[in-house]
């Protein structure tokens, strides 16, 4: 800052009261609620000099391109995200630190239209501004561009006293004096009128005397500061004549000369309008806030009311079609079965626009295989496409990764969408869905999915409408072909929410094309993903669960007990929260299914008694939360509650017993020691380096041995799997590793005799948390002696 001293002096009178202008893009900061502000002034020679918020940058090089840009407009500029303009997205500010992502900048123009520099917003995500804030700055940049006229005017007023004198009396700052008590000594007319009186009035009037009764004590400290610091600056608060409030944006001096009393000069600002557009800026975020309160309210409401019938519908006509039909039986349950699919979509699709509006929408980074997701989403909508008679294409380049790193479950719904779309306005032709992936940067992936159609096609001119909430290109295709217009303002606000871009093409009555692009991340682990068998039936669980089924609606007993009982789980019910918690103390589960919405004692209290009022066992046992009110706000009260997940209502029963078998598997082995040393103590008499010789050989050992079970359930090589789980086992009991052998003699047993991926999926889950469990203790144990 001190090379550029001279400079800034030289160009900018007063620049020793940095503060001024430093407060006013505070004042911008909180005006519009940004983390930071530049105030870029121009000099004679073309260069700059900056006052900021939130930045602490001297130099201007790096802000060249926005304040010219918005300069030569002349007008208010907002880029709502300056990494999608080719303008500014290579700027070392947007690709470094601190990552600017929004701009909004305004030009600082003189009465005599000359372009004195510009006011820049920065923030490091993507917004926009409201109008309210647009005003706001707009005023503030008023305020700057007079702001620097008064600083012109107080230095020329220094240079001379006569013409001191008379920018006192004609400018339109308020000025006035006063002596160490805050007896008015002197004022200018803008300050009279300010307060609504006469000059003559106010002379000798004391200020105290014009702030409101309780600033009393704040004026006794405003005295004592200036009495003590010489320059104090601030905002008073003033009554006028007429009782309105008024506000002064001061910097008061005080003047010491000698052998005469001390006095102080103020200079000030009237910022009324300001504070008030402050106000109704803070009044209007507390609505705001309310509103989304109310929202997420509503949308839980609506979650409960539309997804428990809903459960039934599905649930039910999943068991029935499990039965032996009659043709016509198979058709009207498959209809409904149909109908009721067509209805969760379009539930599912507002639910999805509330959380997406309210920017609660969380994006998951799991491994997950590509290729299975776009399997799935194409095999949900096979039945419609042979319906309408339509080909349904896949063409997936061989390239493409079997493991990455994302959200599958967005993954799926986009396609769901797109397909689903394509499918909907085509009559006859093909819809064609493909994959090919292009190496980005280090280990990005960028995947590039087309979903192409033979359909009615859409005008030019119509394209726009496309990504737009609750938007259809016509009312005759809404008649004619149904929907929300959700379905593709959710893809676009998925894909983006992801980093990736949505772009389409059509041609009438020739059909359209949906590109997507999204980034993943290469999987370096092929971590362990539970499958379906090929027919697609249940799979029959590793472990037998007694699960207490806490739920007052008879529906959903039923169906979520009659769906259990086909994996082999044992039922026992609870129709409320304190029968829940008496069933507990009476008998020993695994695992607790609570419904959330229940007489007597809802199952957020429920969980929160069990895991704060009662001890281990039971205030150990995993709770999973089966709600209808799948929002945001209900899923996160439930995890406040104590529970440890939250399936929505219609579930899917391979989901929810995958995840009771891991919630299962996590609490046994959190409920042991992962290792036990007495055998291999005993057996070296415990001498302390040849224990710790045999320790760090099983920390080198064990994790290719771990890696090469996992790499031989991958390739399926089940007799080789079973001879390697029998190798390690022994390095286990030497650990005294017990859990863990019983894990090694279930893989030898399922691989001879069964031969079922599924059963193997879980065991090799544990097996692998047991032994990176293990290592870790042996690597502190190790240290530690």
């Amino acid at each position: 800052m001190n090379k550029h001293a001279s400079l800034i002096r030289t160009s900018y009178p007063g620049r020793d009261k940095k503060a001024d202008l430093d407060s006013l893009a505070s004042l911008a900061a909180l005006t519009c609620d940004v983390p930071a502000v530049l105030i870029s002034l121009r000099n004679e020679k073309g260069q700059r000099i900056l006052f900021n918020h939130g930045l602490n940058i001297t130099k201007s090089d790096h802000f060249a391109s926005f304040c010219h840009y918005t300069e030569a407009g002349k007008v208010l500029t907002e880029l709502a995200n300056v990494t999608t303009n080719p303008r500014f997205s290579t700027n070392v500010l947007v690709k470094r630190s601190p990552f600017i992502q929004f701009y909004a900048g305004i030009p600082l123009i003189n009465q005599q239209g000359e372009v004195l520099g510009t006011l820049c917003l920065f923030d490091t995500s993507p917004r926009k501004l409201s109008n309210s804030q647009k005003k706001g700055i707009r005023i503030l940049a008023k305020q700057i561009v007079l702001h620097f006229k008064f600083q012109e005017q107080k230095n020329q007023m220094m240079a001379s006293e006569k013409h001191h004198r008379e920018l006192f009396h004609n400018t339109k700052g308020l000025f006035c004096t006063h002596d160490m008590s805050g007896t008015i000594l002197s004022l200018n007319p803008a300050s009279a009128e300010s307060m609504e009186r006469t000059e003559k009035d106010l002379l000798g009037t004391n200020l105290c005397h014009l702030l409101p009764s309780h600033h009393k004590k704040l004026f006794d400290e405003y005295l004592r500061r200036i009495a003590s610091e010489k320059v104090v600056e601030g905002v008073m608060h003033i009554i006028s004549a007429s009782g309105k409030d008024k506000y002064w944006a001061y910097r008061n001096v005080r003047i010491d000369s000698a052998g005469k009393a001390s006095y102080v000069v103020g200079l000030s600002q009237d910022i009324t309008y300001l504070i008030q557009v402050e106000k109704e800026l803070k009044a209007s975020r507390a609505k705001e806030v309310e509103l989304r309160k109310s929202r997420e309210l509503f949308f839980t409401s609506m979650s409960h009311e539309l997804r428990t019938p809903l459960n039934a519908i599905s649930g039910f006509t999943r068991l029935m079609l499990k039965n032996k039909l009659t043709q016509t039986q198979q058709e009207y349950i498959n209809a409904i079965n149909s109908a009721g699919e067509n209805l969760l979509v379009v539930v599912n699709d507002i639910l999805d626009m509330g959380k997406l509006e309210a920017s609660k929408m969380v994006f998951e980074k799991i491994t997950f295989q590509p290729l299975e997701i776009v399997s799935s989403a194409m095999d949900l909508l096979k039945n419609q496409a042979y319906d309408k008679g339509i080909q349904l294409i896949k063409k997936i380049d061989t390239t493409v990764p079997d493991f990455v790193l994302g959200d599958p479950i967005r993954l799926r719904q986009i396609l769901i969408n797109l397909i689903g779309n394509a499918l909907k306005f085509t009559e006859k032709g093909s819809v064609t869905v493909g994959l090919v992936v292009k190496k980005g940067k280090n280990r990005q992936l960028d995947f590039i999915l087309t979903i192409s159609d033979t359909g009615i096609g859409i005008a030019p001119e119509k394209l726009s409408l496309l990504f737009t909430t609750y938007s259809q290109v016509s009312a005759d295709i809404t008649r004619k072909y149904g929907g929300s217009g959700l379905g593709l303002s959710i893809v676009k606000r998925l894909v983006e929410g992801q980093n990736g871009t949505v772009l389409a093409k059509s041609e009438p009555g020739k059909g359209s094309t949906f590109t997507v692009r999204i980034p993943y991340e290469k999987n370096l682990l092929k971590n362990f993903l539970p499958k379906k068998n090929k027919k697609n039936t249940l799979i029959t669980p590793v472990n037998k669960l007694r699960i207490l089924l806490a739920e007052d609606n008879v529906l959903n007993q039923k169906l979520a007990i009659d769906t259990l009982k086909d994996y082999g789980h044992v039922i026992e019910l609870a129709t409320n929260g304190q029968e829940a918690i008496e069933r507990i103390k009476q008998k020993s589960f695994d695992l607790i299914l609570m419904d959330i919405n229940m007489p007597v004692m809802d199952g957020l209290q429920a969980a929160n008694k069990i895991r704060m009022e009662m001890k281990s066992p039971w205030k150990d046992i995993p709770i999973i939360a089966l709600t209808a009110s799948a929002t945001e706000y209900e899923i996160e009260k439930c995890m406040q509650a104590g529970m440890n997940d939250c399936i929505a209502k219609p579930f899917d029963p391979d989901l929810l017993d995958q995840k009771m078998q891991a919630l299962v598997v996590k609490k046994q082995l959190n409920n042991q020691s992962s290792i036990d040393l007495s055998y291999l103590r005993n057996a070296l008499n415990n001498k302390k380096e040849s224990l710790k010789e045999i320790m760090n050989l099983f920390i080198k050992v064990i994790p290719p041995m771990i890696k090469e079970i996992e790499s031989l359930y991958e390739q399926g090589k089940w007799k080789e799997l079973g001879q390697a789980a029998h190798k390690i086992k022994s390095n286990l009991a030497a650990m005294g590793m017990n859990q863990a052998v019983i894990m090694t003699k279930k893989i030898e047993t399922n691989v001879t005799h069964l031969k079922n991926k599924g059963k193997l999926v879980p065991i090799i889950t544990s097996l692998v948390s047991a032994c990176q469990g293990a290592v870790t203790e042996l690597k502190a144990i190790c240290k530690e002696e």
